[in-house]
């Protein structure tokens, strides 16, 4: 049937092509159709359209497909015109469903392409489609530009880009990326005359923090005065000013003469400390060590004498001078000498870092620098100092602030992980994502969120199950598995329906996820970093990175890693040790062993209890038990008795009533005369 808005002679024309096209007689259709096309003739726009399309004749062709696709659509919009011929039907539906669904196969195949240039080239010639596969297009040539930056990753390219494709969904992202990259490429040598560079010729760079905390480093671990004194001359308000004057000061002076602090002070007028802080420095040289007496606890010095009374409820390390202390209800800070320096009590507190504390004070807490004045507003919460950043909560909302109690981000989240590695997680919504210290944020889209390792990489979990992610928020790894647990070194122990496989967080499998998995084991358990322990019906085997089989199952019934260059084995429920190779160094004669730590192995046998030296020699052997306690020291405990040991075997020191490695890493002995003995680490 042809409607009568078609002209009888176009009709018959149309028809004969139509039913040319039906037949396959491609041909004389597109004959036809091309001889009507001159006339704006929408339908015979859609023939040759359909023609193209097709793959069963010489003329396909996907590009003049589109094109006459979009003549079609163009002409059927001016005409109003319908045909109808058999069961072709033409008329505006029809051949807007037909130009989509050109483009839909299109963009299916480029869906994988990478190359915005194609995407591109869809948009200019796909302006016809529906908005939605429009809104796909753009969508996907987004995503190939930015793999391309990723790939590339140059400041030209990504710049070129950025001129580009102004309206990229994530614009201010690239940006952040190409101002990365410019730092990283300007900075790349990592020299004074480098970093210099770079803050002149971009003083208004949001990595400029990060320049002067690296050239900052520079001049601290070569100790350069001279370095220090022009950097704080030049960035006189950088975040490492501070830090910066007083380690000035530690290199200049020494011997705390007044000749000396006059000369530094006339030599640097601007120095920010004066009397206060100058005597809470030379006191630093001094190491005090907590001790307990009585319940109480106190400060020793390495020689064991008593400085400061066991007179409080807990003692802390000091640090940058100042140690906190509890005594009742209350915390405060003293110095070396016994002294509350800001003659102030808190409710709570944390210790000194970078010149700032936290501290609670009528249910508030503040942030106070060396002088005991407030330098942050009230919160609800602070949390320690992690990474260079405090996490606050005001409001039942988190926030975050840098070291020296800058705002990074105003409480507005659910929740905030303390900073590990530069980044932290954040929830938000019911949802997590994560952000860095310069508060640029990801959107919310997981279930949870790990700390960041290292190496930039966290475990996420979406829908109930878990992959990784990179700090870029690139998943690197699915979320498909039951857990996921770091094992060190950027490798995860993944594990799913109960067996676990090792993957690297460089992006590959290092085995299959076959092995037995026990969830009671933790991560050290299963490796070293280096060394993985596979497990299948009770057996054990060794595998290396490369994914070797060192040591094959059955071999063992028990392993573990090496240390000293000696592995523990068990064979026949007896302990012993062999060396890398597998030669047996140690037979299988101990009920129970220790890994080798510092040469020394305590080993067990009957009733006997024995130090081993890596040769399997017992170099002493006692009736009562044997513990580590730092390098060079045993505990050795006789029918009650206790007595401190070296790597030897020969008693140091006898009549102890109890050891503790203190958190300075000293070793205190308790003695039964009351008195302490300190012993360096």
């Amino acid at each position: 049937m042809i409607l009568a808005f078609i002209p009888l002679s176009k009709a018959g024309k149309l028809e004969k092509a139509y039913t040319a096209l039906s037949v396959y007689d491609y041909f004389k259709a597109k004959k036809l159709f091309t001889s009507l096309i001159k006339k704006q003739n929408a339908a015979a726009a859609y023939g040759l359209a359909i023609i193209y399309r097709r793959q069963d004749n010489p003329f396909h062709n996907i590009d003049s497909a589109v094109k006459y696709g979009a003549l079609a659509k163009l002409f059927s919009a001016r005409q109003k015109n319908s045909f109808v011929f058999k069961h072709f039907k033409v008329d505006s539906q029809s051949i807007q469903t037909f130009c989509d669904s050109i483009a839909q196969t299109i963009l299916k195949k480029l869906e994988h392409c990478g190359n915005p240039e194609l995407f591109e080239n869809f948009l200019r010639h796909n302006t016809h489609v529906q908005p939605q596969l429009r809104e796909i297009a753009f969508k996907l040539r987004d995503d190939a530009v930015t793999n391309s930056i990723v790939r590339l990753h140059h400041s030209d390219s990504t710049l070129s880009y950025l001129f580009q494709y102004p309206q990229h969904y994530a614009i201010q992202d690239l940006r952040r990326m190409h101002e990365q990259q410019v730092y990283e490429e300007q900075t790349g040598p990592q020299t004074e005359a480098a970093f210099l560079n770079y803050l002149n010729r971009y003083p208004q760079s949001s990595f400029r923090a990060k320049a002067e905390e690296h050239l900052f480093n520079l001049y601290r671990t070569e100790k350069d005065k001279s370095g220090l004194a022009g950097f704080l001359a030049a960035f006189p308000q950088s975040q490492q000013a501070p830090e910066a004057w007083k380690l000035l000061f530690s290199l200049s002076v020494k011997a705390y003469t007044n000749q000396e602090l006059q000369e530094f002070l006339s030599t640097y007028p601007a120095f920010p400390y004066k009397s206060d802080i100058l005597k809470e420095m030379e006191l630093n040289n001094y190491t005090l060590i907590p001790f307990d007496m009585d319940g109480l606890q106190g400060y020793l010095d390495s020689t064991s004498r008593i400085i400061i009374p066991a007179t409080y409820d807990k003692v802390n390390l000091f640090t940058e001078g100042l140690a906190l202390v509890n005594k009742g209800d209350s915390v405060f800070f003293i110095n070396k000498e016994n002294t509350n320096v800001f003659n102030r009590f808190f409710s709570d507190a944390y210790e000194f870092n970078s010149g700032a504390a936290p501290v609670m004070e009528n249910g508030k807490w503040y942030l106070i620098n060396r002088q005991g004045q407030a330098i942050s507003q009230t919160y609800d919460e602070i949390s320690g100092l992690s990474n260079g950043i405090y996490v606050v909560k005001q409001n039942n909302l988190y926030g975050a602030l840098d070291k020296y109690a800058h705002v990074i981000l105003q409480p507005r989240y659910s929740k905030i992980g303390d900073f590990k590695n530069e980044m932290a997680y954040f929830e938000e919504n019911g949802l997590f994502g994560f952000m860095d210290k310069n508060g640029n944020i990801t959107k919310p889209y997981y279930q949870w969120i790990s700390d960041f390792n290292e190496y930039g990489i966290a475990i996420v979990q979406k829908n109930g199950s878990y992959g990784l992610t990179d700090n870029l928020n690139h998943l690197i790894l699915p979320t498909e598995f039951n857990q996921i647990v770091y094992a060190g070194k950027n490798s995860f122990i993944v594990i799913k329906n109960n067996k676990y496989g090792y993957y690297s967080g460089t992006g590959c499998f290092l085995s299959e996820v076959i092995y037995d998995f026990k969830k009671e084991k933790n991560a050290d358990y299963y490796t070293n970093g280096y060394v993985f322990r596979l497990i299948k019906q009770d057996e054990q085997a060794f595998m290396d990175s490369n994914g070797r089989i060192s040591i094959d199952f059955g071999v063992y019934d028990d392993l573990s890693f090496a240390h000293d260059g000696l592995i523990r084995v068990k064979r026949k429920n007896k302990y012993g040790f062999v060396n890398r190779k597998l030669t047996l160094i140690v037979p299988y004669k101990y009920d129970i062993a220790s890994d080798f730590k510092d040469s020394i192995a305590i080993a067990k046998r009957k009733d006997k209890t024995c130090l081993l030296n890596v040769n399997g020699e017992e170099i002493h052997t006692t009736s009562g038990e044997i513990r580590y306690l730092s390098k060079g020291y045993y505990e050795q405990i006789t029918d009650g008795t206790i007595e401190l040991l070296d790597a030897s075997g020969k008693v140091l020191v006898r009549d102890i009533r109890k050891t503790e490695v203190a958190s300075s890493g000293h070793l205190l002995l308790y003695l039964k005369d009351a008195s302490v003995k300190v012993l360096k680490p």
